[in-house]
């Protein structure tokens, strides 16, 4: 396995599992107000706008995981892209 597979590889497991962190926080510091997990709180919404669906006090953690795990997918996929037009490009 290359350096490059590796590291796509972390990137893309680290990313899924920082999201789901990130997510599991939100659930267990969910809102009283809101009907938990109803139809409203689809998963993409609740990572993107936390303040709708979990209390004040952790969503800055919450924000910080979302964007965390958000960055590390987008590095695996812009890696992904990179090695596509290498190999494009070298043969």
């Amino acid at each position: 396995m290359s350096t490059s597979e590796r590291l796509f590889l972390t990137m893309l497991i680290s990313g899924i599992l920082v999201l789901l962190a990130s997510l599991t926080l939100a659930r267990l510091h969910w809102r009283p107000d809101i009907a938990r997990y109803g139809r409203r709180a689809q998963v993409l919404q609740v990572l993107l706008h936390p303040e709708q669906y979990t209390v004040n006090a952790f969503l800055r953690a919450i924000r910080s995981l979302s964007t965390t795990g958000a960055l590390l997918l987008a590095g695996a996929a812009i890696l992904l892209v990179f090695e596509l037009v290498r190999r494009t490009m070298s043969g």
